[in-house]
């Protein structure tokens, strides 16, 4: 049951809500391209439990198409202006359907907090490159750190139009009195350094949460510093949530919401995890809306989705269309339309106070939650998604462009000793082949391959061989074919490879020796089989079969010719051919999972230079070092 205070903290709450927009905080997870900058900032940022990683010299790469967003305001006429975790600051003047990169003048691309003033200046902090001014709407830069002896700055507090603060890591808060144009310390009294997030009271007192050691009050404008965290059950803070009329939000790592409504003398508790029925209590943000004369919450978690407070049915939070994975920042528009920054996914809307949430963000950080292919050419890379498209890289992963067929899932993709784009996608009703001599900017169907076809390989002597799946019935296995073209996949003719049992092929590939390796997961035992050919696919013979019950995704061959299966189980390794296999993960570990990690698919471009699809929404990694350490 809930308590007296509950109750009536959470009386004041649906009663008073009008304020917009909350303060988003930067989600801590940091992935480099190098081992150290790794560690460095596992140490120094202070990573609890809950989002806690091993990874070894794996980097992560931006997928289709952008860097993640870790924070949203709103400023005038409702442009939106999201801070990407490596690629920088973007603004949206459609409700985040289309972005506009405006980084001109910005040195640092790490976004971690943004501040829109009534005087149309915008202020952004970076993860080491410390403070930013924009005088235009975000059109130019200029960096604001004189006096800013730590440049790892995580939120920013506008009090007046003059008097800023910046909170730090390591080094606490930081004073300016000009708008910006100096800073000084202003830590006297604050026993820990570690400053998450920042907001005012109505009387103009100032909080600070900190990720480590809870809350922290000034009365005297910054001046002096004392603990504020009596009734917060968690020392780990991780944004606040100003209404602007006396009640102040604090979101937690682990203990959901508390609420204070005297100027942060005391804290309540808004519900404990039973009442509320929030899944997740690692509350990441929050905002709220007046929804029929009553005002509800709206909250972001670290894994659940989004919640919706319903007070008038339930009494309680209620889960949203959008029910898991982790939410960066929501932000409320003038209308009450509400958008939220949703990790690998991108820009999601709703309408309707958050209960039904849409994909709006067109072209910007497209889902990638599961990468099916990854094929480097040269500086070209080439790249599907679950949720369908192939997209194109024109720089080793760094950034990415929708390159044709927009929602449709693709099965397989080639490109030839010619440059000629092969693409199958699954087109519903029926499977189609469709190719493109221009990297990707036209296409063209084939005529004549309207089959199932799951992998695509070209052999040594150019000929393209298209497997498909033949059902005999809707309860039988499939048989597995082939289709050949001599003529570079202008036409092609049937055959029918040797295989011993049915399944279904994922992927083959031909070494440099020209053997053929494929393997066929076994749909009844659930035990993947090898084979290979020594003939250009014209007949297989056994080498292997799994004892363990796994799903290979994908089949790889590194430059020396050693064999790589990406499976559910992590990578395993041939170094006889395929004969036997053994795990090797590369040293490394999918941050999502803490065991082996769930490996689509990996890409060799040189004898060191190794591309990883991940799932469980991890996106690519890039090693130099063949992921070793």
């Amino acid at each position: 049951m809930q308590s007296v205070f509950r109750i009536f903290a959470k009386s004041i709450i649906l009663f008073k809500i009008t304020s917009v927009g909350g303060l988003m905080l930067l989600y801590k997870k940091f992935i480099s391209f190098k081992l150290s900058l790794i560690l460095t900032f596992i140490l120094s940022f202070g990573l609890h439990l809950y989002t806690a990683f091993a990874q070894d010299s794996f980097g992560q790469l931006n997928g289709p198409d952008g860097g993640e967003i870790k924070v949203l305001t709103v400023g005038a006429s409702d442009a939106i202006y999201a801070g990407t975790w490596g690629s920088g600051l973007l603004r949206s003047v459609n409700s985040g359907v289309s972005w506009t990169i405006i980084n001109t003048g910005l040195t640092n691309m790490y976004i971690t907090d943004i501040k829109y003033t009534s005087q149309s200046l915008i202020y952004v902090s970076t993860w080491g490159g410390g403070i930013f001014r924009s005088n235009d709407n975000g059109g130019t830069w200029i960096e604001q750190n004189n006096g800013l002896t730590n440049l790892k700055v995580k939120c920013l507090l506008v009090k007046t139009k003059d008097t800023l603060f910046a909170g730090t890591f390591g080094d606490g808060i930081f004073r300016s009195t000009d708008a910006g144009v100096s800073w000084k310390p202003s830590s006297f009294g604050l026993t820990y350094k570690d400053v998450n997030c920042l907001t005012t009271t109505r009387d103009g007192n100032i909080v600070l949460g900190t990720y480590g050691a809870g809350l922290f009050l000034s009365s005297d404008n910054g001046n002096t510093w004392k603990n504020n965290n009596g009734g917060v059950g968690s020392k780990f803070i991780n944004t606040f949530y100003y209404r602007k009329d006396s009640v102040t939000v604090v979101a937690t790592n682990g203990k959901g919401l508390y609420i204070t409504d005297n100027n942060a003398k005391s804290w309540y508790e808004f519900q404990d995890a039973t009442d509320s029925k929030i899944e997740d209590q690692n509350i990441t943000c929050v905002t709220s809306l007046t929804l029929k004369g009553i005002n509800e919450f709206i909250v972001g978690t670290r894994s659940k989705g989004v919640y919706y407070y319903a007070s008038v049915s339930y009494d309680q939070f209620r889960p949203s269309s959008i029910i898991s994975g982790g939410v960066n920042a929501i932000v409320k528009l003038s209308n009450g339309d509400l958008v939220a920054a949703i990790p690998r996914r991108g820009i999601y809307k709703s309408t309707d106070g958050g209960v039904i949430w849409a994909y709006k963000a067109q072209g910007f950080n497209q889902d990638k939650d599961l990468y099916k292919l990854y094929k480097p050419k040269g500086n070209l890379m080439y790249a599907t998604t679950k949720d369908g498209g192939l997209f194109r890289s024109l720089d080793n992963g760094k950034s990415w462009s929708l390159s044709g067929f927009a929602g449709q899932v693709i099965q397989d993709f080639l490109i030839t000793s010619t440059n000629k784009l092969i693409v199958e996608i699954n087109k519903n009703p029926r499977d189609a082949m469709w190719s493109s001599l221009d990297s990707g900017a036209t296409w063209f169907i084939n005529p004549g391959v309207a089959d199932s076809v799951v992998s695509l390989i070209q052999l040594a002597n150019n000929d393209i061989i298209a497997y498909f799946m033949r059902f005999k019935s809707m309860t039988s296995p499939p048989d597995i074919r082939f289709k050949r073209s001599t003529d570079g996949g202008a036409t092609y003719a049937e055959g029918i490879p040797s295989f011993i049992d049915s399944g279904s092929v994922f992927k083959c590939i031909q070494r440099p020796n020209g053997n053929i390796f494929g393997f066929l997961n076994n749909r009844s035992s659930g035990v993947p089989s090898i084979y290979k050919s020594l003939n250009n696919g014209n007949t297989y013979s056994l080498l292997s079969t799994f004892t363990a019950t796994i799903t290979v995704k994908d089949i790889s061959s590194a430059p020396d010719n050693t064999l790589y299966l990406s499976t559910t189980n992590g990578l395993y390794k041939s170094v006889n051919d395929g004969v036997s296999w053994s795990i090797d993960n590369l040293g490394f570990i999918s941050p999502n999972t803490s065991a082996n990690a769930n490996i689509n698919g990996i890409a060799f471009k040189s004898s060191s230079e190794l591309y990883a699809a991940t799932d469980n929404t991890d996106g690519f990694y890039k090693t130099s070092d063949t992921g070793q350490n």
